[in-house]
């Protein structure tokens, strides 16, 4: 029989040393080639799972994260500042406007004294005018009354143009107060509404994230916990992969035994020495093979059926937990993305008040400090000109008095220039008294617009320039962390059906596997034809013990080192040689 020829043969017809092995070799090596590969691929998709639930496992960790970092609480901390501001801010406002509204009716105060002060100067100058023309009809005393009643005029003008310079002075305060009064009345009107929304809503929102925080921690744990036990199952099953490697291995080794039967049938020295020695070696390590084979089919069958429900048990499973774990993050981000949403429109709400207020403080600071300024220059004005009056007054008075002293010596003639004299004593007194009236209403008047300059100071602006920054940090960051919400989100929304598509991948692959062992029980049945169905009595008979040592040397997992000794019994001392340990794949390596 040629070395061509097929192993098939009757036993009774058997020849070990006329059989080929190569082409046998060939059939058990493709089916192992493609396991290789196709075990291989499988691997890579379930470590493919392990990265897409790390993915997801990192954003479920992510999402409560953002909400409890430092940056975060900063900016809660930040908001919890506003908060109190703006309160404070209403109270400021309402007291501001309270200060303007008295120092506007203080200084409403003065006008009647500035009326009658400008009445009686007006009467001085008509009594003045008078008392010329009653003058001139005194016989003989042109010359005595001449001096005397043009000294009247003057000292009417000269009054009259110290009441019109104060007066203008005030008309100037009022006005510097309406504008004062109008620009926060304005700003109470720009910014009631949102001053009384904001305020409230805030700690609403702050409320509803503190909520949302601490679920967000403590669901954190369970998603970890659920995440970690679907990557521990996955592992398994890619260490169940294992079994393609192993099987692999032992049908390579196997192809390796035919080989050195080959050779060992082709050896002519040894077939010359003990031919029967040589037959009984090749019958035996067929047997041994066969069992070899028969073994390895049998649990690759029994492993990738086990795999198969495995994977699709871990299928389902996974689909469970990512459905439910993504459906409570979109829930917290849809919570506490509103949440955050409507923080950052009332910010921005926030911030638009603050620059307002920046630039309403800004123009009734320098609308005080005028006011301030312009009623202290009123109030040293018209010090200056009460002792005016009353150095007028006095001069009246004395006018007066040597008028009424010359009239009486004129008897009845001098009657009508007595009562004229009289009756402008009288106005000079009323100026003198207007004027210190009005002087007790102006130091009021200075008290309350200093007290208004200093409520607005500018460390007033300079804080709510430093809370609006900080409304637009808060702003910014809070946009930050939904962004990163959502991509962790959309990572969930994505890894998941990604896992799902590479678990159902690595199914359809293990499904229908067992087709790979077809070819390899053909060549199995064809090695139970020939090979003795007892080895270990075969073996009674003799077989080359070196021959036997150095084949079972090349086995490098315990399985076949204990199949080979179970068939031909208790191992020799000298057969027990070292070999590598089965193979035993790190899960840590695959993963990491």
């Amino acid at each position: 029989m040629s070395k061509s020829e097929n192993l098939a043969v009757s036993a009774s017809s058997f020849d070990p040393r006329a059989v080929s092995f190569a082409g046998k070799r060939k059939q058990l090596a493709e089916p192992r080639d493609t396991i290789e590969q196709t075990f291989t691929e499988m691997g890579g998709r379930l470590i493919g799972c392990t990265s897409q639930l790390r993915q997801i496992a990192d954003a479920h960790e992510n999402m409560p994260a953002e909400l409890q970092s430092a940056e975060f609480e900063s900016a809660i901390e930040m908001l919890e500042a506003i908060r109190e501001q703006l309160a404070e801010l209403v109270v400021a406002h309402s007291a501001e406007q309270d200060d303007i509204v008295q120092l506007t009716s203080t200084a409403g105060r003065v006008k009647k004294p500035l009326t009658d002060l400008r009445e009686a100067v007006r009467a001085i100058r008509f009594i003045a005018v008078n008392a010329r023309v009653v003058a001139a009809g005194i016989k003989g005393a042109h010359g005595t009354f001449d001096a005397s009643t043009t000294d009247m005029a003057e000292l009417g003008r000269s009054v009259e143009g110290a009441v019109s310079a104060f007066s203008r002075s005030f008309e100037g305060l009022g006005a510097g107060l309406a504008v004062a009064r109008s620009a926060n009345a304005a700003f109470a009107v720009r910014h009631e509404a949102t001053l009384n929304h904001v305020s409230g809503k805030l700690s609403e929102h702050l409320s509803i994230l503190t909520q949302h925080r601490s679920r967000a921690a403590d669901k954190a744990g369970d998603h970890a916990a659920s995440l970690s036990r679907l990557t521990a199952r996955v592992g398994e099953a890619v260490a169940a992969l294992q079994i393609g490697d192993i099987t692999r291995q032992r049908v390579e080794h196997i192809e390796e035994a035919l080989g050195m039967l080959d050779d060992y049938s082709n050896d002519t020295e040894k077939s010359a020495s003990d031919p029967t020695l040589g037959s009984n070696t090749i019958s035996v390590v067929l047997g041994i093979q066969a069992e070899q084979l028969d073994e390895a089919i049998s649990d690759f069958d029994e492993q990738v059926a086990g795999l198969a429900q495995i994977l699709g048990q871990l299928a389902e499973d996974t689909a469970a937990v990512l459905r439910e774990n993504s459906e409570e993050a979109e829930q917290l981000f849809s919570k506490s993305g509103t949440a955050l949403a409507a923080l950052i429109d009332d910010l921005r709400e926030i911030c638009v008040l603050f620059d307002d207020f920046e630039k309403t403080h800004a123009g009734l600071q320098k609308i005080t400090g005028e006011v301030a300024k312009s009623v202290g220059a009123m109030v040293a004005a018209m010090a200056e000109h009460v002792e005016t009056i009353r150095d007028i007054e006095l001069r009246i008075r004395m006018l007066s008095l040597n008028t009424v002293i010359q009239c009486s010596q004129l008897g009845d003639q001098g009657d009508a220039l007595m009562v004229v004299a009289q009756n402008l004593r009288s106005l000079a007194e009323a100026t003198v008294e207007a004027a210190e009236s009005i002087m007790t209403e102006l130091a009021e008047v200075d008290m309350l617009a200093q007290r208004l300059v200093e409520r607005r100071s500018a460390a007033a602006a300079d804080n709510a320039s430093a809370l609006g920054q900080g409304a637009r940090d808060a702003i910014a960051l809070f946009e930050t962390a939904v962004g990163r919400m959502r991509a962790c989100v959309e990572t969930m929304s994505s890894a998941g059906p990604r896992t799902i598509s590479l678990l159902d991948e690595t199914i359809r692959s293990v499904s229908g596997r067992r087709e790979f062992a077809d070819t390899w029980r053909a060549v199995l049945r064809e090695f139970q034809v020939i090979a003795p169905t007892n080895v270990q009595k075969t073996a009674a008979s003799g077989f080359d013990q070196a021959f036997m040592g150095k084949l079972r040397a090349r086995y490098t997992m315990d399985s076949e080192r204990r199949l080979h000794d179970l068939l031909l019994g208790a191992a020799p001392d000298s057969q027990a040689v070292t070999a590598p340990l089965e193979l035993e794949t790190s899960l840590d390596d695959i993963f990491f």
